[in-house]
């Protein structure tokens, strides 16, 4: 049997769609693992059929079938690969008929789950009855609505099938290495918020995130304000953090699924924040103390997501304020407390800086406010009424 490669999956269907893939997929028909290394290619594991191009550093797999064996989670697959697997069979795999197209060397494509109308119709199908053995697949179709959009529907055969996996239980093998994994990339993708209506809407979005929900999103008056913060987290590129401070997950919701330490502990300090407590900032001391509740003294980053969330739950106007109070008052420290205060208790010493801090912003306040009355008249009484 002659040796044949074809490009496959998401490359392919991401050219057909006109947009420019990021990865290239290679399918081998044909070869063995002694052919690919006689070849020149070089194996990456013994026990799966991925090869280096030994000039491109392209990946290329054999084509292969799955069966699903009774080990149960991301390892529960018998893989069969050798030179007599078809391309269909490798096609027949894939999850969606969108990604179990391949394309040859000539441009002709192979299409025989019918994955080119689906696209050109922005439909997401499931191949066969194979895309229940792996849970991760149906986190996968949430995902690509939150990239595509609301214009692309998922087939009812498809929610059909989902939901048929969550009686069988399917979803319980869901590790919470791989649940973080779709999820911080769906909430990456322009409409994120699909991908929580999609798991709601099938039933599954508790089972998905670890079973119970203490954020917002497990509340119905979250989802009446139809996720308005983390679409605009999407407009305005926020990043991840920001998004899942938007997305209605709190730090428990977050730690269940195995996010990012530090994204958990921002956020943590964000629920907590005097900014959100209240509707508005009195003094300088507020301010100071919504800063000390994200450390945005001492870790830039933290502060940086600070801002950028404030931006989108408060408005551009608070969060520019905020970088303007920030940069009045990062530079007071221990050096500026006066002599009799250095000679307190150390312990003590935090709480001087705090409320230098907070005078220093009420001045500048002051300051900039009477720079208002003089150069923008105008504007004082707008300026009045929201600093009231």
């Amino acid at each position: 049997m002659p040796i044949t490669i074809y490009r496959v999956g998401g490359c392919v269907r991401d050219k057909i769609m006109g947009k420019e893939p990021k990865d290239i997929d290679y399918c081998v028909v044909g070869a063995t693992p002694d052919t690919m290394i006689n070849l020149g290619y070089q194996a990456i594991d013994a026990d799966f059929p991925i090869f280096i191009h030994p000039s491109t550093g392209d990946e290329y797999a054999l084509a292969r079938k799955e069966r699903k064996n009774d080990k149960g989670g991301y390892n529960g697959f018998d893989v069969v690969f050798d030179d007599s697997v078809t391309l269909d069979e490798d096609l027949f795999r894939r999850d969606l008929t969108i990604n179990a197209i391949a394309e040859d060397d000539k441009g002709e494509l192979y299409d025989p789950y019918d994955g080119v109308n689906d696209i050109f119709n922005k439909i997401i199908r499931h191949v066969s009855d194979h895309f229940t053995e792996d849970p991760v697949r149906a986190l996968r179709v949430a995902r690509f609505r939150a990239r595509w959009g609301e214009e692309w529907t998922v087939h009812d055969d498809t929610i059909s099938l989902i939901k048929r996996m969550d009686v069988n239980g399917e979803f319980d093998a869901l590790t919470r290495e791989r649940v973080w994994k779709e999820l911080s990339r769906a909430i990456m993708e322009p409409h994120a918020h699909l991908f929580f209506e999609s798991l709601k809407e099938w039933g599954i979005l508790e089972k998905v995130l670890g079973g119970r929900i203490d954020g917002p999103l497990g509340d119905i008056s979250f989802w009446n304000c139809k996720f308005v913060n983390l679409k605009q987290c999407c407009a305005t590129d926020a990043p991840l953090a920001v998004r899942l401070a938007c997305s209605g997950m709190n730090s428990n919701d977050l730690e269940r699924i195995k996010c990012d330490s530090n994204i958990i502990k921002f956020i943590n300090r964000l629920y907590h924040l005097p900014l959100f407590v209240t509707p508005k900032l009195s003094n300088g001391m507020d301010v100071v103390s919504s800063l000390n509740a994200v450390n945005a003294y001492q870790n830039e980053q933290y502060r940086d997501w600070f801002f950028h969330a404030v931006a989108i739950i408060e408005g551009d106007a608070v969060a520019s304020l905020f970088a303007l109070w920030w940069n009045t008052s990062k530079d007071i420290g221990f050096d500026d407390l006066s002599d009799e205060q250095k000679q307190s208790e150390p312990r003590g010493f935090s709480g001087m800086i705090t409320e230098l801090r907070a005078t220093k912003i009420d001045q500048f306040c002051v300051d900039a406010l009477e720079a208002i009355k003089e150069t923008h008249p105008h504007l004082v009484d707008d300026v009045e009424t929201s600093n009231s």
